[in-house]
């Protein structure tokens, strides 16, 4: 059962709403809305079938958005369901436990261009860099959602690392319905980790968008970091590679400021690593929404006309 703070939306303006005013409401952010949304998910509330995984994608978004009370509420029962929704076992063959298919993806069939963003949490980040980057995220955010191409097609995911070698993911999200997560910088820096994380989530994603009959681009992984990896991270990169040659993915490795070692980055992608200018997350993250969108337009066997990165990227960093 939910806790009594979730539980006291039952008795206010949520309560009497029909499903598709609550639906709505979660999507243009209101945080009691999406708790209220993550508990009718749960508990087959408005005609819903019970999904632990919608109910999780819900109680996921409102932890990153809803004020103190709420949010604390939220993020025990995110965490609760994490716990358990896991994939097991069976015959060699993944099964996730307690889910049915995301219904994003019932209510819009656009073909999706994924995009992954893997970002630099560690200490090394703290202060300027890690303000400069949240504020970027928010641009992201808003262009993504003013376009009406990317706002249907764009499907994001970000994967923050840092901590004592944690990896943190998020829950995929179309971007109409992203909403970005508040970064903190501490610990250090496992980036192999989290490229692995990066790139089973793709696939898994991929598997997601096939078995629900909707067509995808290929998936875009964005590498952010100001310094080097503490991990065994030689793998991870020969395997982001491999995937890359492949076709399976488009990578894109950037480096954070004076400290970051572009040769180690640049082992992450045939393309090498570029240095952002200065703390320019919001140029960046503006032409990235561009790129969604130019890569969402493109004909299928025809390459994107991605714009120069000259907006936001050093020159001769490459």
């Amino acid at each position: 059962m939910v806790s009594d703070a979730i539980d006291e939306l039952m008795d206010n303006k949520l309560r009497a709403v029909g499903k598709s005013d609550l639906i709505n409401a979660a999507r243009a952010g209101d945080p009691d809305a999406q708790c209220f949304l993550g508990m009718a998910w749960e508990e087959g509330m408005y005609g819903l079938p019970v999904s632990l995984e919608q109910a999780l994608r819900w109680y996921s978004i409102a932890a990153d958005s809803a004020y103190e009370g709420l949010r604390d509420d939220a993020i025990r029962h995110r965490d609760r369901l994490q716990a358990a929704i896991r994939i097991t076992q069976n015959n060699g063959e993944k099964i996730m436990t307690g889910i049915i298919a995301d219904v994003a993806l019932q209510d819009n069939t656009d073909e999706r261009t994924p995009l992954v963003l893997v970002l630099d949490c560690s200490g090394s980040m703290k202060g300027d860099r890690i303000a400069a980057l949240n504020a970027g995220l928010v641009t992201l955010e808003s262009a993504m959602k003013d376009d009406p191409t990317t706002s249907t097609r764009g499907r994001v995911l970000v994967i923050q690392f840092g901590g004592d070698d944690e990896v943190s993911l998020g829950t995929w999200q179309d971007a109409i319905e992203f909403s970005v997560p508040k970064l903190e910088a501490n610990g250090r820096t496992p980036t192999g980790a989290a490229i692995r994380a990066a790139l089973d989530a793709i696939e898994a994603q991929k598997s997601e968008l096939k078995a629900a009959g909707i067509a995808y681009k290929r998936p875009i992984l964005m590498l952010m970091s100001d310094g080097d990896p503490t991990d065994d991270w030689e793998g991870a990169a020969v395997a982001c590679k491999a995937a890359e040659a492949a076709n399976k993915v488009t990578v894109f490795t950037i480096g954070i400021g004076d400290d970051a070692n572009l040769d180690t980055l640049g082992q992450f992608s045939s393309k090498g690593a570029v240095k952002i200018k200065g703390l320019q997350f919001k140029e960046l993250f503006v032409w990235l929404s561009a790129s969604i969108k130019a890569v969402s337009q493109s004909k299928k066997g025809e390459s994107a006309q991605l714009s120069p990165i000259t907006s936001w990227a050093s020159v001769g960093t490459s």
